[in-house]
């Protein structure tokens, strides 16, 4: 899901105004617990759009009714960040809007009753807090568990337990096993797997041989499916994970106690609201023999509540009781939000703090009061070049999991501040920004847009030049090669340097070195730039320049909507060259344009290689 999060991404840069995109992009998004909020928050645009010109710009294929999985969608989304009544009513009208072929169907009606049970759930009597976290495989997460201070050990299923089932399926789980006692918990699809994956005890006789398989009762198994068993026998008491209809979302956590040594089992109870979300929670282990109903529980937990793109995370936890708790307010907290209750992992407190450092944050803006009204700008795989923003807004980054960066401004006092400088960035032509409820972090630096302070140059007056590249910190070596000449810099506030070579008083010279630079190693979209007193400006033509010729390759032109593949293609195309469009009485052009006809001859030839046989050279005087 990461991956496709990051293509969609990409493919959405190429077309911003493609719902197609947007709508996966937006999925995608809903799939991670950081970036949920924004994939809401698209698809809510998306369904204000209205069915008919959704479908209309949509290239469904085989999805039936598109708008009615958008729905299908956005309750999921809720249900996963527990407000369960949204989630509830959005999975309603998915439902009236799906026809019996629809794929998600069932999902929704099962899950829309999880929602109407979750409604009425009683607040967490205890919190967790995590001592540590790390992501784990679901296969071998049971290795990273530290089993020293406990009577249990971990393993793998003996083979003989695993049924013909259990090997096609490539079923085997993590067996907790104490070595004192005489009976083995494990889970299995059994002979006939009919009621899905189930609970087995297996007696262990003295000389370690293991008895014939028993399927617990139907009091711990149900008609779906129940896994990761442990038996803590100081309490009597059998914990194990169930995707039935009363968990709250994906598996809980239950647990059985048994009457006497030979059975039977009480029947399986959710436990405590702290260890279950609307996530999966798939395993819970203690550290000692410690009673699971006590609050002062210390142990490990297996859960994708806070996990990248829904992976698994082994956490260490304790758990304090709330009624002991006295009121303390923790920036540390990963929050699992609902309608009606509030789970947190706590997570450990730094406690020493630089005092000049908080000051310093303090004095920049202060975070808790700090308005959540902000504009999304964009996804984009390096920091870009910030000069393209309205002068007067402030701006801040988010890193996502994936690596790509998001960019933001603001945050603004209020919704008419907002909605202006939406509409200058529009103006702009940038139109895949929204409004979203985001503020900078603690960790995030808050700035102005780029205010350049002054060049390490002495340039004065008006110069035109070429700029091969923009970093920090200093030129090396290949620049320096590149340039084979005097190197300017210009530094802005961003810690960003963008550094010029064929610096000139005349434009013309400027453009003639162009392809040499390129020639000597420089980006293939290394342009030609002007320079007052040493600061970039826009090159505005008042006339044509003569003896400038750039060679424009014309790659493909579209009169509606950018199919998904040929999509792929420009975007793959967009990774080896320099992809522009343009839109030109309502066709689409996208081009690559060189300032030498051999590197316009690359371009045509990776054109055509990626599938686009009509591409073709044109020669322009500008």
């Amino acid at each position: 899901m990461a991956e496709a999060n990051a293509q969609y991404s990409a493919l959405l840069s190429l077309e911003p105004g493609n719902k197609e995109f947007q709508y996966y992009y937006a999925v995608t998004c809903t799939a991670d617990s950081k970036l949920r909020l924004e994939g809401i928050e698209r698809l809510l645009e998306l369904k204000s759009v209205g069915k008919e010109a959704f479908e209309k710009s949509f290239n469904h294929g085989e999805i039936i009714e598109p708008f009615a999985e958008l729905f299908f969608f956005l309750a999921l989304a809720y249900h996963h960040n527990e407000s369960f009544e949204k989630a509830y009513d959005f999975y309603k009208s998915a439902i009236l809007k799906s026809s019996k072929k629809t794929t998600w169907l069932d999902e929704a009606i099962f899950r829309k009753g999880q929602c109407e049970n979750a409604m009425n759930l009683e607040a967490p009597s205890i919190k967790l807090n995590v001592l540590s976290k790390s992501p784990v495989d679901l296969d071998n997460y049971f290795r990273a568990i530290d089993t020293e201070d406990s009577n249990l050990r971990l393993i793998l299923t003996p083979s003989e337990l695993r049924t013909k089932l259990d090997k096609k399926h490539g079923w085997v789980s993590p067996v907790a096993f104490d070595s004192e006692s005489d009976v083995l918990y494990f889970c299995s699809y059994g002979k006939k797997g009919d009621t899905g994956l189930d609970i087995y005890s297996s007696r262990v006789s003295s000389d370690g041989t293991l008895g014939i398989p028993d399927r617990l009762p139907d009091s711990i198994n149900s008609l779906f499916d129940d896994i990761n068993p442990v038996f803590i026998k100081e309490t009597s008491t059998l914990v194990f994970a169930s995707n039935r209809p009363e968990s709250i979302g994906g598996f809980d956590l239950f647990s059985a106690e048994i009457i006497s040594s030979q059975g039977p089992f009480l029947s399986a109870e959710k436990l405590s609201r702290a260890w279950n979300t609307a996530s999966n929670d798939y395993f819970l282990f203690p550290k000692s023999d410690n009673n699971l109903t006590l609050d002062e529980f210390d142990g490990w937990l297996v859960s994708d509540r806070t996990g990248t793109f829904s992976a698994p995370v082994l956490y260490e936890v304790t758990s304090t009781s709330l009624t002991k708790l006295t009121p303390n307010i923790d920036n540390n907290a990963d929050y699992e939000t609902g309608d009606s209750v509030k789970t947190s992992l706590i997570e450990p407190v730094v406690t020493s703090v630089n005092k000049a450092v908080v000051e310093k944050v303090s004095q920049t803006v202060a975070i808790e009061k700090t308005n959540d009204l902000a504009i999304q700008v964009g996804v984009y795989r390096v920091v870009p070049d910030l000069a393209f923003l309205p002068s007067g807004v402030s701006h801040f980054t988010r890193t996502l999991p994936n690596g790509l960066i998001k960019l933001f401004v603001g945050p603004f006092a209020n919704q008419t501040a907002r909605a202006e400088v939406k509409s200058q960035l529009i103006s702009l032509g940038m139109t895949d920004v929204f409004n979203v409820k985001e503020k900078p972090s603690i960790s995030t630096v808050i700035s102005e847009p780029p205010s350049y302070i002054e060049s390490n140059n002495s340039l004065q007056g008006v110069w035109y030049g070429v700029q091969i590249g923009a970093f920090k910190g200093e030129s090396d070596k290949l620049t320096n090669q590149i340039a084979e000449g005097e190197l300017y810099s210009e530094l802005l506030d961003n810690g960003i340097s963008r550094w010029y070579a064929a610096v000139d008083k005349d434009i013309n010279n400027a453009y003639k070195e162009l392809p040499n630079l390129i020639a000597r190693g420089a980006r293939s979209d290394a342009f030609v730039v002007k320079l007052v007193d040493g600061k970039r400006v826009a090159i505005v033509h008042s006339s044509p320049i003569t003896d400038s010729i750039t060679y424009r390759v014309k790659i493909v032109s579209f009169k509606n909507n950018v199919s998904a593949i040929d999509a792929a293609a420009l975007l793959h195309l967009g990774s080896l060259i320099t992809v522009r469009s343009v839109e030109l009485g309502g066709e689409k052009i996208y081009f690559s344009s060189k300032s030498s006809l051999s590197e316009a001859e690359k371009v045509l030839e990776l054109a055509k290689e990626e599938g686009f046989i009509n591409a073709e050279i044109e020669k322009i005087n500008e």
